[in-house]
């Protein structure tokens, strides 16, 4: 049973809808799970956790003090003008009802607000946190590249703001060294998998070592797998596409999301992903179209952008940044490959993701702070991490 964190509930017309923090945007994208009903007697924190209870089977977390407001469409007959308030991606933000928009802290001067309204601004203002870190979904860490000083740069990270990092196996011995990294350092995490490039390698009996890796707490996810048809050494497209499909099975076994290497494949990765409609997760790297993209996201999967999105030529890149959701975007630096513009050609490493995350911000014009907490809460909601370590199935 999963645990959700409510930050606000409505009543309207007698029927319950409440908010989450995986919510984030305007009002009307914010709002899940209507049409609870409030039993005669309950509080609207009472009734939400009978209906969550009921109809999800999940427990809910309410915060120290629910914000509720009543109000009956169309007049809109308000308790407070301030629809709801909360601390989201560590901000503190509120529904002011005239303008029907988010306020951050920093605008909330702007707005005459009732002493209710107050009360519950300054409660809210000692659960705010501190700024959002970037979180880097691809990194290959245990790669030769970082022999001389891994340790060293490792450590480094949340210094220099990379508060989260996921390592992705590329073979049984990688995801192995993957674990162990993730194991040593608090901020790091593993996904365990086969790259196609190493397809050649991988035996029947490797899936029940996965299966034992993928036990670890800090193992979110399996990958990097997929398909490679651009090197001609790579494996035969028929042992590629055998490995990749052993693997989505094993992701659908554990209720594992997956992270895809696509490159010169879009039909037969598209195919073989839609025989496991259980299973999503990232298209690392993605190198495809917008059409192929709007494809992906109607299927749910996110999209993870790395260093190409900086460079000149990047202009497919950067309309594919531009038609997806913010929602549904990781970044990432595949370490040591793949460094931003003005580095490239040199060693990359995650503290490099400012220069991928500041683009974004460019292409989707928001503040850097928003698409560092934006992809930062994707990461987290696609893999499941919370404080903690995954919540496991």
């Amino acid at each position: 049973m999963k645990t959700i964190h409510v930050v606000a509930a409505v009543i309207q017309n007698g029927e319950l809808t409440f908010a989450t923090e995986r919510g984030y945007g305007p009002w009307k994208d914010y709002w899940e799970f209507p049409g609870g009903k409030i039993e005669p007697g309950e509080t609207p924190e009472e009734a939400l956790r009978r209906e969550i209870r009921e109809e999800l089977n999940t427990e809910i977390s309410v915060g120290e003090k629910l914000t509720t407001v009543e109000y009956d469409y169309p007049e809109f007959h308000l308790i407070m003008d301030c629809y709801a308030a909360s601390v989201v991606h560590g901000s503190l933000e509120l529904m002011e009802h005239e303008a029907a928009k988010w306020l951050r802290k920093d605008e909330l001067d702007s707005v005459r607000w009732l002493p209710a309204d107050l009360e519950v601004i300054e409660l809210l203002k000692g659960r705010e946190t501190a700024p959002a870190m970037i979180f880097d979904t691809h990194a290959h860490y245990d790669d030769p590249a970082f022999d001389e000083d891994r340790d060293k740069v490792i450590r480094a990270l949340p210094e220099s703001g990379v508060g989260l990092v996921l390592i992705p196996g590329c073979n049984l011995e990688t995801s192995y060294q993957a674990v162990a990294l993730a194991d040593r350092y608090p901020h790091v995490y593993a996904a365990i998998g086969c790259h196609p490039q190493d397809a050649h390698t991988f035996a029947p009996s490797d899936i029940d070592e996965y299966r034992k890796l993928a036990a670890h707490p800090k193992v979110v996810a399996v990958g990097e797998i997929g398909l490679d048809y651009y090197w001609e050494q790579n494996p035969p497209k028929e042992v590629q596409q055998d490995v990749f499909r052993q693997l989505m099975a094993l992701a659908e076994e554990l209720a594992l999301p997956v992270i895809i290497h696509n490159r010169d494949a879009h039909q037969d990765s598209l195919e073989i992903v839609n025989e496991f409609p259980k299973v999503s997760g990232v298209f690392h790297c993605f190198s495809g179209s917008p059409e192929y993209a709007k494809i992906l996201l109607k299927l749910g999967w996110y999209l993870g952008f790395d260093g190409p999105i900086t460079f000149k030529n990047a202009k497919k890149n950067v309309e594919t940044v531009r038609i997806a959701p913010l929602d549904r975007i990781v970044i990432e630096t595949d370490s040591p490959y793949m460094s931003p513009e003005p580095l490239r050609g040199r060693r990359n490493d995650s503290r490099n993701l400012k220069y991928i995350v500041e683009k974004l911000a460019e292409i989707k014009d928001v503040p850097v702070e928003e698409a560092i907490r934006a992809t930062t809460e994707n990461g987290r909601r696609l893999f499941g991490i919370t404080d903690g370590m995954r919540e496991k199935a």
